[in-house]
């Protein structure tokens, strides 16, 4: 899933529990969840789950935007709620949550530890799970399903 749909997905945890250790918990077991479903990206990695070189200005590309994007979306949350709990801790470590277990496999592309190793395995034990058995999604219908997904969310809290 890209960063904005986990980022939304922490939002919504954040609005469901208004605890920041619980909605940090929920927002990281989320992730995983969350990633099970085929979301169209398993062209850009190799076999050991690294960004191969073949798509890695595209895969750098898509992750600055996915960023950016996330952060559009809190700015738009911060305008459209009208309490601005986007700034409240409970906002803050759900997303956190919701989106540390894609930062700590960048981590690990960089710095490559063995307790890296160990998570990005597990990470996309998850991510790939109904991939190998039916196939990864098409990654434009994945995008535009998780847009139709991130509107929904900000139509739903405003």
């Amino acid at each position: 899933m890209t960063t904005t749909t986990h980022t939304a997905i922490g939002v919504l945890i954040g609005t469901a529990v208004g605890n920041p250790i619980l909605g940090f918990g929920l927002g990281f077991i989320s992730h995983y969840l969350v990633d099970i479903i085929p979301h169209g990206d398993m062209h850009m990695r190799d076999s050991n789950n690294l960004v191969n070189k073949k798509n890695e200005r595209q895969s750098h590309v898509f992750v600055i935007i996915d960023v950016a994007l996330g952060i559009t979306l809190l700015n738009i949350l911060g305008t459209v709620l009208s309490d601005d709990v986007t700034r409240s801790t409970v906002y803050a470590a759900s997303i956190f949550g919701s989106v540390l277990p894609d930062a700590m496999v960048g981590v690990n592309d960089l710095v490559k530890s063995k307790l890296g190793r160990l998570h990005t395995r597990f990470h996309f034990h998850f991510h790939d799970l109904l991939c190998r058995k039916h196939g990864d999604s098409k990654l434009r219908y994945s995008l535009a399903a998780q847009a139709i997904f991130i509107v929904g969310v900000v139509y739903f809290l405003s």
